[in-house]
């Protein structure tokens, strides 16, 4: 018919996270309903509401403005869990016309020769808020990812979401680019295979008003992945699959900090629980039936879920700080990590055999941060990335901070630059 658009012209799908039926989309609590006790330390203060004191004396003297009506909010039913038990009303699922994802779009050339790079997983979280929802998501982001920057990430995610692209593809990008460069130190060593690291450490998830717990033993040097795990887990307890990315995202957080703790030599120690003094496997504690050790799954007030939230918030942001100062400066680390290389065959065969390592120098591969008023107008001079898509820029032929952190590395191993990546964001 005429004046329609066809199926695939449209879409429901931002509309249709705001009606409450995931995890990424959830109602901000009303400041009203949040009481003193509901938070600790300075954000109690913050989220208090403001009290007019001259609203109780308002008289013939005191001009009073009417306030507009509002339109009525549509309620979901929701159960105990905080998930919608109906479909949305109509009202709430608004159809719009789909837009073209705005991908980089690369050969087949390009895409096997950034296979052939290792990749190093940080996890990643946004915690935004827009027209009363707070906006909650975990993925994880390759640190020497080649085909895709934060920036584009940002824009595909904003349009998907039908967030302010001006507003929130900057803040995205700068969350991510923060987030890489506080882990990386830590993210960039490589744990030795041959030997055990057995550690110990707790989960917690907060999803909608559900409240995941667990207690776990993890070996530092494993070939096992936090997603296989978290996705066995999820599939033995019946847990939606939100919770997967979640469970994964908090165990990589772990294993970094934990990462770092053992590199320093402070790893600490647990009391072992095992059955018949092994090293490892099944716990048994007579006097809790082994209640420690098992996972629980918890249904929470609002108040108590958002204050769980900002809680585990306050840790992870510690935890993020305490990692950037490992090794000194993020930017560095690869660049110690091959002079100390370097250094090692200097020292087992001479100075021949440092000079047939193919390791970079310390005036090639040392990395810096760029300023806010460099990151708006710097771009790499050989692919042409923008500075807000790059977390640290290095030397290259062209002078310091010439090139982005992965042409540089590339550039300060094999003494040339990448054919490959020449004018891959132009």
């Amino acid at each position: 018919m005429e004046g329609k658009m066809s199926q695939a012209c449209k879409t429901t799908y931002s509309s249709r996270l705001r009606t409450g039926n995931t995890a990424l989309f959830r109602k901000a609590l009303p400041a009203s309903t949040r009481s003193h006790t509901s938070y600790s330390g300075r954000n109690s203060l913050r989220n208090v509401p403001v009290v007019n004191y001259a609203a109780f004396e308002q008289g013939e003297d005191f001009e009073t403005r009417e306030t507009p009506k509002q339109r009525p909010e549509e309620k979901v039913v929701v159960d105990e869990r905080g998930f919608p038990v109906q479909r949305p009303k109509i009202e709430l699922v608004q159809v719009k016309p789909a837009t073209k994802t705005k991908h980089t779009y690369v050969t087949d050339e390009q895409l096997s020769r950034a296979a052939e790079i290792e990749d190093i997983y940080i996890p990643i979280r946004l915690n935004l808020e827009h027209e009363g929802f707070k906006i909650k998501d975990f993925f994880l982001w390759n640190m020497n990812e080649q085909t895709l920057s934060p920036d584009t990430f940002a824009l595909i995610l904003c349009t998907d979401l039908d967030l302010p692209v001006n507003t929130f593809v900057p803040q995205i990008s700068s969350i991510i680019r923060t987030q890489i460069e506080e882990y990386a130190p830590v993210a960039e060593v490589t744990m030795p295979k041959e030997h055990e690291m057995l550690v110990v450490f707790n989960i917690q998830v907060q999803l909608a008003n559900q409240t995941f717990n667990d207690k776990v033993e993890w070996n530092l040097t494993s070939q096992s992945t936090p997603e296989e795990f978290s996705l066995q887990t999820c599939m033995d307890l019946g847990l939606p699959g939100e919770f997967s990315p979640a469970i994964a995202t908090a165990i990589h957080e772990n294993l970094l900090k934990l990462k770092k703790d053992a590199c320093e030599g402070i790893l600490p120690e647990f009391e072992n629980d095992s059955l018949l003094g092994n090293v490892a496997g099944p716990r048994y504690t007579p006097d809790t039936l082994s209640a420690l050790w098992q996972p629980t799954l918890e249904v929470v007030q609002p108040a108590d879920a958002e204050r769980n939230d900002a809680a585990h918030e306050n840790f992870v942001r510690q935890w993020r700080r305490e990692a950037s100062k490992f090794g000194g400066n993020a930017a560095d680390v690869s660049a110690e990590r091959w002079r100390a290389a370097t250094a090692a065959a200097a020292a087992s065969g001479g100075a021949a055999a440092a000079s047939n390592t193919a390791l970079p120098s310390s005036s090639v591969s040392d990395a810096q941060t760029l300023l806010d008023q460099e990151r708006a107008r710097w771009r790499c001079q050989w692919c042409n990335v923008p500075g807000t898509g790059t977390f640290c820029v290095r030397r290259g032929p062209k002078g310091n901070k010439s090139l982005c952190n992965a042409c540089g590395v590339a550039y300060a191993k094999n003494g040339k630059l990448p054919y490959w990546r020449s004018g891959l964001y132009t």
